[in-house]
């Protein structure tokens, strides 16, 4: 994939949005306009942004195409050995097995990236 490609596709993620976001808005219009109830707007907008976010494949794609493009190369040239996995980081267990950080209420961790830099190990999530 080049850069015109990847544009194409960053295109086309912002289209998706601001189409599924601009029904969104025309349906609770709508709900306000006929029901003349509120809460059941925005509890239709809600539902409906939240539809429109996760039906874009147009954004994800996007998304691992551009860490291909450009994060991958990036440690490439930084480590050797280098094991990139995006979406899988590293467990809470583990992380909480070290006993070097308290945890708090919520943990994330998106990628998983291992390697050597100057001979010397690293982990990275």
């Amino acid at each position: 994939m080049d850069i015109k490609e990847l544009e194409k596709l960053r295109k086309k993620a912002i289209k998706f949005s601001v189409i599924g976001t601009t029904i969104c808005f025309l349906i609770t219009v709508l709900v306000v306009f006929f029901t003349k109830n509120l809460n059941c707007a925005i509890l239709s907008f809600l539902v409906g942004i939240s539809l429109t976010i996760f039906l874009n494949k147009s954004y994800e794609k996007f998304n691992s195409s551009f860490e291909e493009m450009f994060v991958v190369r990036a440690l490439k040239d930084v480590f050797t050995d280098l094991e990139y996995v995006s979406g899988k980081g590293i467990d809470e267990t583990v992380i909480e097995n070290t006993n070097m950080i308290q945890l708090g209420d919520r943990y994330s961790s998106k990628n998983y990236i291992k390697g050597k830099y100057k001979d010397v190990s690293s982990m990275h999530f």
